[in-house]
């Protein structure tokens, strides 16, 4: 497995060997609701959340209960591991708990070792489709193993980094709750409208011969279409909480860039979602130029004289249950899905263009702070993977 050389007094060990996995039972989609009958299930869109409002009604076997600070990992999509911090619920399939079953490995340690190792695995895996962590790939993951006092040492530092990381995170979800303060204090709750502004849908504010659009289905993108250089190809991870993050740059080359026309966007345009965490949006900024959208996400082009694109992205995105009504799923689906000619009849609220643009220049001066709080958090991020790089490696220790 081309293991690199480990300290003194290091080892290598199987993952299999120093814990019992127990995988998510199939539980009978039939019988989910949300009217919270029966008892909670944990889905694997549920794990970064720490909640769940997925319900089964029918027989279970309490061998899948799952409680607080267990160690809970999803096999499809993104592979997430997480300390679970919700209530008591039951696991449910295509998601694993672990237990540590061996007097050599702290658990804060594994949990640590294993966000590393799982973010590696989950890179090196095509991302054209919905990625999978099969059992045998945990199972037969090693992990580097230090003695317990350097485990102890590591664990203390990346603590401390930890506490950092979060104090950033909690100055950023105060930026974003400011600017949700202030659109609706501008302009009322979007969905109730109780200002009485004219609605319109989608279809209605979009440009001539420019309407909603989804991204390459099949065979249209396929992996092997990837290069190292050339036009930018957009996926669900360009979208923050109604900001674009630079981050994971995908490419194919021009020739077929040529070939995907009808899938450019342009700066202002608007991206949302179709998959995954469906619904989540944001306006393509002014320096991208060259871009085609991936295969989870769909495209608006407004017409600006009728409606802003950071008004609509603002709108869905501080008010969720605008867009809850056009998902396209089924109570017992594992995944939920986008439909554009769904999110062409999305209706909106149109308020007066001038105060949308008096809106658009306090958004212009929260980005600016946004910019400088994400200069500092990118800072952070590379120092804290620095050092979880250098603990895994032996370095952190005295």
């Amino acid at each position: 497995m081309g293991e690199r050389e480990l300290p003194e007094g290091w080892e290598w060990k199987r993952l299999g060997d120093l814990v019992d996995f127990l995988y998510g039972y199939p539980f009978d989609s039939s019988k989910f609701n949300d009217e919270s009958r029966g008892f909670p299930i944990i889905r694997i869109r549920d794990l970064i959340k720490h909640s769940t409002k997925t319900f089964y009604d029918g027989e279970f076997n309490r061998s899948y209960l799952i409680n607080k600070g267990d160690i809970l990992i999803g096999m499809d999509g993104e592979f997430n591991i997480v300390r679970w911090e919700g209530s008591s619920a039951f696991l449910n399939q295509r998601n694993c708990k672990l237990t540590i079953n061996s007097d050599e490995i702290l658990d804060g340690y594994l949990f640590r070792v294993l966000v590393k190792i799982l973010k590696d695995i989950e890179n090196a895996t095509p991302f054209v489709t919905v990625k999978h962590l099969s059992a045998k790939q945990l199972n037969l993951i090693y992990l580097p193993i230090p003695p317990l006092p350097i485990q102890r040492q590591i664990v203390a530092v990346l603590e401390r980094a930890e506490a950092v990381k979060r104090q950033r995170q909690e100055a950023d979800a105060l930026t974003g709750a400011l600017l949700q303060s202030v659109f609706y204090e501008m302009f009322g709750d979007p969905v109730r409208n109780e200002r009485g502004w004219e609605v319109k849908t989608i279809d209605q504010l979009v440009c001539d011969k420019k309407k909603v659009s989804c991204g390459p289905f099949g065979s249209q993108l396929k992996v092997s279409d990837y290069t190292d250089a050339g036009t930018l190809v957009l996926g669900i991870d360009n979208i923050g909480i109604n900001h674009f993050i630079w981050i994971n740059p995908r490419y194919i080359s021009l020739e077929k860039f040529s070939e995907l026309q009808s899938f450019v966007v342009f700066p202002d345009d608007i991206i949302i979602s179709r998959a995954g965490t469906v619904g989540r949006t944001c306006v393509v900024p002014k320096s991208i130029h060259n871009a085609i959208i991936g295969s989870n996400l769909l495209k608006v082009t407004l017409d600006q004289d009728k409606l802003l694109p950071i008004f609509l992205t603002t709108a869905i995105s501080f008010a969720p249950s605008i867009i809850e009504n056009i998902k396209m799923s089924s109570p017992g689906a594992m995944y939920n899905f986008l439909n554009s000619n769904k999110l062409r009849s999305l209706q909106i609220i149109v308020p007066p263009l001038a105060l949308q643009q008096q809106f658009a220049r306090v958004v212009e001066e929260v980005e600016q702070i946004r910019e400088r709080q994400a200069a500092s958090g990118k800072e952070i991020e590379g120092l804290c993977e620095g050092l979880m790089q250098r603990a895994f490696a032996g370095e952190l220790v005295a």
